[in-house]
Order: C-alpha cells, then sequence, then structure tokens
C-alpha cells in the first residue's frame, strides 16, 4: 500500500506515489536556478521517509547532484557536497536502512594535473543530518569509474556496483564494500569471452548475502 517510483518526464523531474489502489504524482521542488532535473533512484525505509537522488543542470550549465527528502506530506531539497575540484556529478543509486542512514553513489568529473578530464566513483552518506562524502577507491589502471547501484543491509554493510574503464578504455565490471568505516574493492567474476562489462544493479539481505 505504499510505494514511490521516480524518474523524469522532459526535463522535469518526477514522483509517483502507489496507494494501494492508483498511482498519484507527487510535486517535486526545482532546485533554484536548475535549468533540467531527473530524479534516477530512490529508497524509503517507511511511508512517510524516502530519499530520491539524481542530478540537474544548473543556471551555468553544469550538471549538478541532486537529493530529495519525502516527509510523507512533500518532497524538499536536500545540500549535498561537492568533490573537490569537481566539474560536474550526478547521483545514480541510493540505499536507506534508516531516517538516518542512507548511502547515494554516482560519479564525478575533474581535470587531472595534466589537464586532462578524468570520472571518479562517487559515494555520500546521510547521518539524518547532513551528507558527507566518503573516499572510494580507483582500480589499477582505473580511467573512468562510477557506481551505478547500491544496496546496504545495515548501516555498517553496503555494496555498489558500476564499472571502470580499463587501460585499454573497454569498461570492467566493478564492485565495492562499505564495512562502516572505509570502501573497499571486491575482486568480481568476469564473463568467460566478455569485451567489457557493467552491473546496474545489487540487493543485499545480509551482510554476507
Amino acid at each position: 500500500g505504499a510505494c514511490t517510483a521516480v524518474g523524469y518526464h522532459g526535463n522535469l523531474a518526477l514522483a509517483e506515489r502507489w496507494n494501494g489502489r492508483d498511482w498519484k504524482v507527487q510535486a517535486t521542488p526545482k532546485p533554484a536556478g536548475a535549468k533540467y532535473d531527473s530524479l534516477e533512484a530512490v529508497s524509503c525505509v517507511s511511508a512517510t521517509v524516502c530519499i530520491a537522488v539524481g542530478g540537474y543542470v544548473n543556471s551555468a550549465d553544469v550538471p549538478v547532484a541532486l537529493v530529495e527528502r519525502w516527509n510523507g506530506q512533500h518532497w524538499r531539497v536536500l545540500s549535498s557536497p561537492n568533490p573537490s575540484g569537481n566539474q560536474d556529478d550526478e547521483f545514480i543509486g541510493v540505499s536507506c536502512t534508516s531516517a538516518k542512514a542512507c548511502t547515494a553513489v554516482g560519479g564525478f568529473s575533474y581535470v587531472d594535473a595534466s589537464g586532462n578530464t578524468v570520472s571518479d566513483s562517487l559515494a555520500e552518506r546521510w547521518n539524518g543530518t547532513g551528507w558527507k562524502i566518503q573516499p572510494t577507491p580507483d582500480p589499477a589502471g582505473n580511467q573512468d569509474a562510477e557506481l551505478d547501484g547500491v544496496s546496504c543491509a545495515s548501516k555498517t554493510a553496503c555494496t555498489a556496483v558500476g564499472y571502470y574503464a580499463g587501460g585499454e578504455g573497454s569498461d570492467v565490471i566493478l564492485a565495492e564494500r562499505w564495512n562502516g568505516s572505509r570502501w573497499t574493492i571486491q575482486a568480481v567474476a568476469q564473463p568467460a569471452g566478455a569485451e567489457e562489462g557493467q552491473l546496474f544493479g545489487v540487493s543485499c539481505t545480509s551482510a554476507t548475502t
């Protein structure tokens, strides 16, 4: 009797709520100065607590990560920090285990010391009052990395998945694990004969499953 779906229509973010009988569109606020916005993922811990994430294009035409919170009556935009040197960023996945414990993942880009634009994975943690960036490790030989899905069985056990560009530029499967204090890269199986691969979704029922 309580489901929330998010996405976009045209250039506007979209949220809809299922009450057990039908779906109803919910008003979503547009960030100040936003030209376009969209919501990519949502996680609800109750009928009155949901976190939705995505991105928007600001008045300077820069893509910026977006977070919104549902309190049972309306959606409200939450501020989130940008990585140092960030050129653009976006959240693609989110998982909450309580109203005070959510993890959002995605990617951001920056210009390195050689003047090259580089993309890295991004993870941030919600503690009930604010978001904080969590360092995520880069695979050896990484050129670009992104986390597209995340699932948390508890506040100390999350798995995030995505991909990175290997030494020859081909996409390689990526999985990382949060143990309550840091993210670490996990070894993953590559399908036999695969030239490249990506993971977009993940679901965890416990710290070991």
